[in-house]
């Protein structure tokens, strides 16, 4: 039974390993977390002619699925959630289909106590040294 009670929770994600290899346990998973009110951002390396029914149900119950395998020559730092452009986006319910996805390369830099944390993908002149 999944309770969260932190009301600033969103919902969950679900990434790698593959969670889809497991999908009969990612399915009860999700259906626990959707009937709490909360919301499923699923990434897997699967693409839909590799889905089974169980996969195909785990997809369209989440929110979210980006679904493709990460293609290093395919590489776009410009994209929103995703690693490379053969990998797609996809809303299966309503509860984010209204989104706009702007497709912008984000960097972002953390500065504390001696210490500087870059999050996204710098370009050359971006990058700490």
């Amino acid at each position: 039974m999944v309770q969260i009670k932190n009301a600033d929770v969103e919902g969950i994600t679900l990434l790698g390993g593959e969670p889809l290899q497991q999908s009969e346990n990612v399915l009860m998973l999700i259906r626990e977390v959707k009937s709490e009110g909360l919301s499923v951002f699923l990434y897997t390396g699967y693409e839909r002619k590799e889905f089974t029914p169980t996969m195909e149900e785990c997809v369209a119950l989440s929110d979210i699925v980006i679904s493709g395998r990460y293609v290093e020559q395919k590489r776009d730092p410009h994209l929103r959630w995703r690693g490379s452009t053969n990998q797609t986006i996809e809303f299966p319910t309503e509860r984010y289909s209204s989104l706009a996805i702007n497709e912008v390369r984000e960097v972002e830099v953390h500065i504390g106590r001696g210490n500087a944390m870059i999050y996204g993908y710098p370009n050359e002149e971006e990058k700490i040294r």
